[in-house]
């Protein structure tokens, strides 16, 4: 198992919030429907706190759409986290390695006991080693089981060399690139061509632009080709 960590928690989160407005769909970094308060920021302006006061939990709230659950690799060790038991726990260790997937209402559930202390941050020993990750659900509103979806999200700070992927040759792909942070629907072909780029677990890779750009990409998918949580 590969994984990757951002240089910086800062990019990690400014990652995730791309991905939210990319989806269109609904987040809860908080797990909780939050009420919205407003803070002001000496360098811009106005933001928006959010605060758990009367906030309502998503368990308790209709589905709006296909549950996911994304997983954000962290630079540090977080003061309190949730230890994961790679054995009984195995859903847990799938979403980390596939970072982004559906999850059905058993894992759903246990993932939000797991998570009613407040706490989002997993401990998983890899070699002896401790990863942190952050897990969090969101909810798809415009997703089908049925189809194919890609998703590329843009890796920044990063050196390690990637294995190449010319979207000249495989122009069907580069609209995953165009629309990056966002769910693509993408044809059978083009399922086909991601599921041999992916082969043996992987994910990151280094694309060639049209403008000669060599940008990195951490590419997710799901649909009928992979199995997912719970599912297949």
């Amino acid at each position: 198992m590969t994984l990757r960590t951002l240089s910086t928690k800062n990019i990690l989160c400014t990652v995730a919030v791309l991905a939210v407005v990319g989806t269109a769909g609904f987040f809860a970094f908080t797990a909780l429907t939050p009420t919205v308060n407003t803070a002001k920021s000496a360098d811009s302006g106005p933001v928006e706190e959010l605060s758990p006061k009367n906030a309502i939990h998503p368990r308790d709230l209709p589905r709006q759409g296909m549950a996911f659950l994304v997983s954000y690799p962290l630079a540090i060790q977080p003061e309190k986290y949730h230890v994961i038991d790679s054995v009984k726990q195995s859903w847990i260790v799938e979403v980390i390695e596939k970072r982004e997937m559906p999850i059905d209402e058993k894992y759903l559930k246990e993932y939000f006991d797991i998570t009613k202390d407040g706490i989002y941050d997993f401990g998983l020993e890899v070699n002896g080693i401790t990863k942190y990750f952050q897990i969090e659900f969101y909810e798809n509103p415009v997703t089908s089981p049925t189809s194919s979806y890609v998703k590329a999200y843009r890796l920044f700070d990063i050196d390690d060399p990637f294995e190449k992927v010319d979207v000249k040759s495989k122009p069907k792909l580069k609209k995953v690139f165009d629309e990056e942070f966002r769910w693509t629907e993408v044809d059978e072909e083009t399922a086909n061509d991601l599921k041999q780029l992916m082969k043996g677990g992987k994910h990151n890779f280094d694309v060639d632009k049209d403008n000669g750009e060599v940008a990195k990409y951490d590419i997710r998918y799901f649909g009928p080709y992979f199995e997912s949580a719970g599912g297949k």
